[in-house]
């Protein structure tokens, strides 16, 4: 599978069968410290530039895991330990099960269309994950929200992730609303860019509420929108925030 893959590298830190699904009997401490330095491939040997981590899920590997890379890629003094300007939390078919607190909300998406089949030939490899269509994990599965992660950035196909981190030339910025390979016009299929996209609130009929220049009547400095004290209308053409 590394070869279908083309992975460069990799590194087993845990073996045998006591250790499976047992990660949260590890000590966060024993994890960070793999994670961080004492490993052949930890952050501080190989300096990376992005870190892709499990998402919080009912599976307590995963969560051992997101905590413990969460310490490992903390921030910290460039003169002390290496930074990575980039994590994020990759998406997993189970994610669906969880408290509303801890949901998986994606908000970096990067077009696979092109790798799809790579990506489910990876998983058909990985014999003991294989269930029956039905199953959420399946290979079947797994298209089918490839597919509606696609359609939420207008695309065949997308990998959806969640930025815990996102540094820029130096500069801590937010995460982007949205962040999707996109084509402008003239571009050829392998001369993509990335275009970030901000969300406008909406109105909970659905409607997006206009900038607050364009609200009629609404004096400059007004309460509007999520702060804004009033009750909001059925009919959205009637409600303050339109």
């Amino acid at each position: 599978m590394m070869e279908l893959l083309k992975v460069d590298d990799w590194e087993v830190m845990y073996t045998g069968e006591s250790m499976h699904l047992a990660l949260d009997t590890v000590p966060r401490r024993d994890l960070v410290r793999l994670i961080e330095r004492d490993s052949r491939l930890s952050v501080e040997n190989i300096h990376p530039t992005m870190l892709l981590i499990p998402s919080m899920s009912y599976n307590q590997d995963h969560e051992a895991l997101f905590r413990a890379c969460m310490t490992a890629a903390r921030p910290g003094l460039r003169t002390e330990r290496h930074f990575i300007p980039l994590v994020l939390g990759y998406d997993n078919t189970s994610l669906f099960w969880a408290p509303e607190t801890e949901r998986f909300h994606p908000t970096f998406y990067i077009d696979v269309s092109d790798f799809l089949a790579v990506k489910l030939d990876a998983l058909r490899a990985h014999a003991s994950q294989i269930r029956g269509p039905l199953f959420h994990g399946s290979p079947e599965g797994l298209e089918l929200q490839c597919r509606l992660r696609g359609r939420e950035v207008s695309a065949e196909a997308a990998e959806a992730l969640s930025p815990t981190g996102w540094c820029s030339d130096g500069d801590c910025l937010g995460p982007p609303a949205i962040s999707c390979p996109a084509q402008t016009p003239g571009q050829g299929a392998g001369e993509r860019r990335v275009r970030r996209v901000r969300q406008r609130p909406v109105h909970p009929a659905g409607i997006p509420r206009p900038p607050a220049a364009q609200v009629p009547g609404r004096k400059p400095g007004m309460a509007h929108g999520a702060g804004a004290q009033h009750r909001h209308s059925a009919d959205p053409e009637q409600c303050p925030c339109r």
